[in-house]
């Protein structure tokens, strides 16, 4: 018997799930994780605790199951979004994640604006919330913490974190990056208009994969952590919201409600989609020539 791991990188919870070769859940194990709050309209996490978390969920879900570490063949990881961390090369953090929660960066959501929002909503599908998505966080450690910006090798989502401590590579999924506002939704891919207005150097974000891609391999050093085997295979997953669609059978006929820390609702499209008030932000979904208009 083969087993898979589903890792659930959430707001305030982490979670891991063992499957058999079936689909059967057969054990699972989670962990509370806490938001910092320095200031008022601030909320940050400290990314380490991401990864010790999610090795204390996967060695109590394994346990749980019963299942051997050479029996576990892959893993696989769904992820809050819009949260940023910087990190060095070796993908240890430079300072606090700042939390999809924040609402700090009020000149940076001015800056952004100047790009005019009919122009930011054709290319990334957004509109800038209190919260400014991912740019307006990257723009404040640009601004407030440029020693901290200019000596960061990478900005990471959660789920890319996570992924380069289990596999060595900076990796995401266009799910996660089209929540950044430096995504051209419509053509799927990083924009390079956006990256070339706020000088942003492309190499400094993660790859993009495609949901259910194979990323690597656990790595020595992780597979040590997690109690489990370097022949685990690390696949690509995706932003939670997104993945909970999928397992809820969203599909063109079928919208999905998720009720979490954020409620929302999703809607698929075989085209890219724009909102007619531009109140609907759009999203690449989990494969080429899919997409969602988000609740």
């Amino acid at each position: 018997m083969k087993y898979v791991i589903g890792l659930d990188l959430g707001t305030t919870c982490i979670k891991a799930l063992v499957f058999d070769e079936t689909g059967r859940i057969c054990a699972e194990s989670s962990r509370d994780d806490a938001l910092i709050t320095p200031r008022k309209g601030w909320v940050e996490q400290d990314a380490r605790s991401w990864m010790r978390l999610s090795a204390e969920a996967i060695r109590g879900a394994v346990a749980a199951s019963g299942a051997k570490a050479n029996e576990v063949a892959a893993l696989s990881v769904s992820s809050q979004g819009i949260t940023l961390v910087p990190v060095d090369q070796n993908f240890q953090p430079m300072a606090n994640a700042i939390n999809w929660l924040d609402s700090r960066g009020e000149e940076e959501r001015e800056e952004i604006a100047q790009l005019g929002l009919e122009r930011i909503y054709a290319i990334t599908g957004k509109n800038l919330s209190s919260g400014g998505y991912t740019l307006s966080k990257l723009l404040w450690f640009q601004r407030h913490l440029p020693e901290i910006y200019e000596s960061s090798a990478y900005f990471l989502l959660p789920h890319d974190y996570i992924m380069a401590q289990l596999c060595g590579r900076a990796v995401t999924d266009h799910s996660m990056a089209s929540a950044t506002m430096l995504y051209d939704v419509p053509q799927q891919a990083w924009s390079e208009e956006i990256l070339q207005h706020f000088a942003i150097d492309p190499r400094r974000l993660p790859e993009l994969m495609w949901a259910g891609e194979q990323a690597g391999h656990l790595t020595a050093p992780a597979a040590e952590t997690l109690g489990l085997s370097t022949s685990v295979a690390v696949i690509v997953g995706g932003q939670d919201q997104k993945v909970a669609a999928y397992g809820a059978g969203l599909s063109a006929d079928t919208s999905s409600i998720s009720m979490g820390t954020c409620e929302a609702y999703e809607f698929l499209f075989d085209a890219a989609p724009a909102h007619p008030d531009r109140a609907l932000p759009a999203f690449s979904y989990l494969a080429p020539g899919e997409w969602t208009l988000e609740g």
